[in-house]
């Protein structure tokens, strides 16, 4: 419950390193709470990966124990399509990571977003220095990657596979504790023998960030986006995403609504995709914004939209669909309805659509339609907002993170 004082009882205040390479938003709040619980904490990220980044800097209020540091990979961003590029650069990631490591060893250290191969090297050096290791368990890559694998290579993508699924099942097995976000993927470390080390902490947004801004606000008016209807998809576009679904659908919603725009606020192959394809289509692709300017981005949005393909379904769940919730906007969701996220923006007043039953035609009618009536989108956006003011108790899960670490300190020691 919110402002619990039920905790461990702590001897001392224990060093924490939160690595979470992609430098996400709610990765950098979950370090602000265990830094004002009285813990040592640093926050490292790559500079590299290209990604709507947290605020990754000390600010007024912080507690004295938190510091934020980034490992460089020299100036160039993170290969994610290139399988030799991006193994090289994870080797040398791994490398300039385990050396910071050696340096100021943690008493635990937290693991989230690394790429499978930099994240074994840093497991085995963890074991090594008898560092016990949190594996927090955002996306299943292995899967990812295999899905890929598969694609483009057939049995000998099949072959990859296997090992990719290896890998990550060795550095669950070789993690203290692990953290996931959504029960689907209990079943997965069930089949690698992890489960009774696995904690379920769902994903959230910083609430007290992401307020509920004007709809005409500095942003809007800076971009021209101030005076036409707006749906708005902000974050990765990647590999889990099918870009051409915003394309098909911005071409049926001009159609049906006078001014329309579709705004993508992205980077990479998935935004370029857009860019190329937009012709004539009421399109306005953006680079990744600054944090700060977040709340002001997604008030922008009339309606803002989520897409994650079915085979992504089965190792990921978008956690943009939570950031949309506190900006009190209705959302569109186009996923398998088997995803977490299905029942999240249903529950927050917004409209979710099997992928693997759509209709897009139907889409557009009734995207139409919300885009056209005001008093829908304010209520529908009202029940978001207060479905992110309830589901999003930072209190309660930075002290269930903290139990974990803990833990995880605890059977270290015993061993």
């Amino acid at each position: 419950m919110r402002g619990s004082t039920t905790r461990w009882p702590i001897d001392q205040p224990m060093r924490f390193l939160v690595h979470d390479y992609a430098g996400h938003p709610f990765q950098a709040q979950l370090s602000r709470g265990l830094a004002r619980l009285g813990h040592e904490v640093e926050h490292v990220s790559c500079d590299a990966y290209v990604s709507g980044k947290g605020e990754l800097r000390i600010r007024g209020g912080d507690a004295q124990g938190l510091r934020f540091s980034t490992i460089s990979m020299g100036g160039v961003d993170f290969a994610k399509y290139d399988l030799r590029k991006r193994l090289a650069q994870e080797w040398h990631y791994a490398k300039d990571f385990m050396r910071h490591l050696r340096s100021a060893p943690p008493d635990v250290i937290v693991m989230c977003n690394t790429p499978l191969v930099a994240h074994a090297l840093i497991a085995l050096s963890c074991r090594r220095q008898h560092i016990p290791m949190v594996f927090w368990h955002q996306d299943v890559y292995s899967q990812a990657l295999g899905v890929e694998s598969r694609r483009r290579l057939g049995l000998l993508g099949a072959g990859l596979a296997t090992g990719f699924d290896w890998l990550e099942g060795w550095i669950a097995r070789n993690s203290e504790q692990i953290v996931v976000i959504a029960s689907t993927f209990i079943p997965i470390h069930r089949r690698w023998g992890t489960e009774g080390r696995v904690t379920l902490i769902p994903n959230w947004a910083p609430l007290d960030e992401l307020d509920v801004r004007p709809r005409i606000n500095a942003w809007a008016i800076e971009h021209g986006l101030d005076r036409c209807p707006v749906l708005l998809y902000a974050g990765t576009l990647g590999l889990k995403h099918d870009p051409q679904l915003l394309i098909d659908l911005a071409g049926r919603l001009e159609d049906l609504v006078p001014g329309f725009r579709l705004v993508v606020v992205s980077e990479g192959t998935g935004a370029s995709f857009v860019r190329e394809r937009a012709g004539a289509h009421a399109i306005t692709v953006l680079p990744f914004q600054p944090f700060h300017a977040l709340p002001d981005v997604l008030a922008t949005g009339d309606v803002l939209i989520v897409i994650l393909e079915p085979d992504a379904s089965e190792y990921s769940v978008p956690s943009k669909t939570l950031s949309y919730l506190c900006a009190g906007r209705p959302i569109v969701a186009l996923l398998p309805s088997s995803n977490p996220a299905f029942d999240t923006v249903q529950a927050g007043g917004g409209l979710a659509y099997d992928l693997e039953k759509l209709d897009i035609a139907v889409v557009a009618s009734e995207v139409a339609a919300l885009l056209s009536d005001e008093s829908d989108r304010r209520q529908r956006g009202a029940l978001a907002r207060a479905l992110a003011e309830e589901m999003f108790d930072l209190d309660d899960v930075v002290e269930s993170f903290e139990r974990v670490l803990l833990r995880a300190a605890r059977c270290t020691t015993t061993k």
